[in-house]
């Protein structure tokens, strides 16, 4: 780069377990697509493989002060940060938001415009499930016992404000600066797997009550150029699709779109031989599963642990004390109001008792929080001249839009029998900050690698990541 030049910075973060290569595609096409001297890429490396067990806080700390380390080196050699954006992949995703907050604390953000947040299958409401059978209870202490003191915030079984306030839930509520934050971004992006992904389920990648593809066909919507994107048929209506086999849809100024319904394909046969293979030599191999698998864990605790006493890290959340903007504001009120289409505004806690309703404008889709509601976005297509507002109309028949929204709302108390109702909370307080979403479906595989091309040939999903960039 040359002197005094200006860049947008892209922050990277893996997922639980893993390091920089995992995000080596998005990378790639990142200097690929867009000029080497407007953009410049962190893919992070301070939370590599065991140092995920941390913790949402531990590792967001670290990322947070990586970034700034980064603006500095950058700032000696006269490149100046202009622009920054975030993608976050599984638990990075949530890495992410915590940085974000962070650096908000900070007024990084009044010198460092943000543009992008995404996260891609981010279990962002934790991974719990309701206390109602006895595999809950085995199942979020197996997670606790793993991943330490991250499986303890993820099953939303810790206490971040000493008040018995789980992290997940404060990273979710409008009071706090951590979505404060997430509002400053111009582009707030959600990608979720649909099936296949053991890791994280849709709901909590996509940030919603329900999946709506139990009850409806997964449509790819563009069999050629995006396979792996899916809407749910009950979103676009019957007249998209006009047999299960896969037709020309009518063009009105998108020539040759084809759709499908995205059935579900044999296993190959490669496939099957491993898993008979598997099943009749379980007897012998399941054991020996469990002896590896349990050395292993306390191995890892260990070192875990030993470098926790050697590193000393800080929890300290004075910073997030100090930050409350609303200290004199009931705990259970939340306000939010919307302000564009592309860059809310929270409430201050003087405006509180009596916010101004913005509705978004020139929205491609109409939603409230936790749904969404179907407008053809090719209804007009007739009166359309500029080729970039066409692709737009195109795009948005891949994209799920959620626009932002007011939300007033009472938190419900955090109780482990409550916590059905504390997710749907959750939801509809995250929803009001305005997202686009996209869905993907990946057929026999490991749809949790396969998403940011860690396994498999699936490259539509992220090159559709890199082409939707606000630059």
């Amino acid at each position: 780069m040359s002197a005094e030049t200006e860049t947008h910075l892209f922050v990277l973060h893996h997922g639980l377990w893993g390091n920089p290569d995992h995000l080596d595609y998005i990378v790639k096409q990142l200097k690929k697509v867009h000029p080497s001297d407007a953009v410049t890429v962190l893919n992070s490396e301070v939370n590599e493989g065991l140092l995920t067990y941390d913790g949402v806080d531990g590792c967001g700390d670290r990322q947070a002060q990586r970034v700034e380390q980064t603006v500095e080196e950058l700032e000696k050699k006269g490149v100046t940060v202009t622009k920054i954006s975030f993608i976050g992949y599984s638990m990075g995703g949530l890495f992410n938001r915590y940085a974000v907050g962070r650096l908000h604390a900070k007024e990084f953000f009044s010198k460092h415009t943000p543009y992008n947040f995404i996260t891609v299958a981010t279990p962002n409401l934790g991974v719990r499930k309701p206390d109602k059978h006895t595999t809950s209870l085995i199942y979020h202490n197996l997670v606790h016992f793993v991943t330490l003191r991250t499986g303890s915030q993820i099953t939303l079984a810790d206490d971040f404000t000493g008040h018995g306030e789980p992290l997940l839930v404060v990273l979710s509520d409008p009071r706090y600066v951590f979505v404060r934050a997430l509002a400053q971004f111009k582009k707030r992006t959600l990608f979720a797997n649909t099936r296949n992904d053991i890791m994280v389920r849709y709901t909590t990648a996509a940030i919603e009550n329900s999946n709506p593809y139990r009850k409806s066909d997964a449509i790819v919507m563009d069999v050629e150029r995006y396979p792996s994107i899916v809407k749910p048929r009950s979103a676009i209506g019957d007249d998209e699709v006009d047999s299960a086999e896969g037709v020309e849809t009518k063009s009105r100024g998108i020539d040759g779109r084809k759709t499908r319904v995205a059935g579900k394909e044999p296993w190959p046969k490669q496939t099957l031989g491993f898993l008979s293979v598997a099943i009749i030599l379980s007897p012998v191999l399941l054991p020996l599963w469990i002896i590896m698998m349990t050395s292993g864990l306390n191995y890892a605790r260990f070192k875990v642990i030993r470098k926790r006493r050697t590193e000393k890290i800080d929890y300290d959340t004075r910073w997030f004390e100090e930050f409350n903007l609303n200290k004199e504001q009931p705990s259970n009120q939340v306000v939010l109001v919307s302000g564009s289409a592309t860059s809310p505004a929270i409430a201050s806690p003087e405006d509180v008792t009596s916010p101004a309703i913005a509705a978004p404008e020139d929205a491609t889709s109409s939603s409230s929080a936790s749904g969404s509601t179907r407008v053809d976005p090719l209804s007009d297509t007739d009166n359309i001249r500029d080729e970039d507002e066409l692709d737009e109309l195109y795009y948005s028949l891949l994209v799920r839009v959620v626009p932002p929204g007011e939300f007033s709302g009472e938190r419900p108390p955090i109780d482990p029998k409550n916590i059905g109702k504390v997710r749907r909370w959750m939801v509809d307080s995250m929803n009001a900050l305005g997202w686009e979403k996209i869905d993907a479906s990946f057929p026999n595989t490991n749809a949790h690698a396969a998403i940011v091309v860690r396994r498999g040939p699936h490259v539509d999903v992220m090159n559709l990541l890199v082409r939707r960039l606000v630059m």
